[in-house]
């Protein structure tokens, strides 16, 4: 839950007009996406995708972005990535090609 709501600070931080502040909250968001694993923070980031600030919309976006790029880069050239965003679920799965 702490998580949770640090998340929604860096991403309201992120989606703000001063200039140091939003620089230092996408910088902190970036170093997250790389660090920590990638589905459970994909799963944190759920409910901020359809948030109603569309700027905490498009931070999230774009750390699911780099979620999904950090998983698919992890994975072998013999496997491909299929996954699916939507309001109640995200779907990850890797198939055997």
């Amino acid at each position: 839950m702490f998580f949770c709501l640090q998340l929604l600070q860096l991403l309201l931080k992120a989606s703000q007009d001063k200039k140091f502040v939003c620089d230092e909250a996408e910088r902190t968001l970036q170093v997250m996406t790389e660090c920590v694993p990638s589905c459970p923070l994909l799963m944190q980031l759920k409910p901020y995708v359809s948030h109603i600030n569309p700027r905490v919309r498009a931070k999230a976006a774009s750390c699911v972005y780099r979620c999904v790029a950090k998983l698919v880069s992890v994975q072998n050239k013999s496997q491909s990535l299929i996954y699916g965003v939507n309001s109640e679920h995200i779907s990850i799965s890797f198939l055997s090609i």
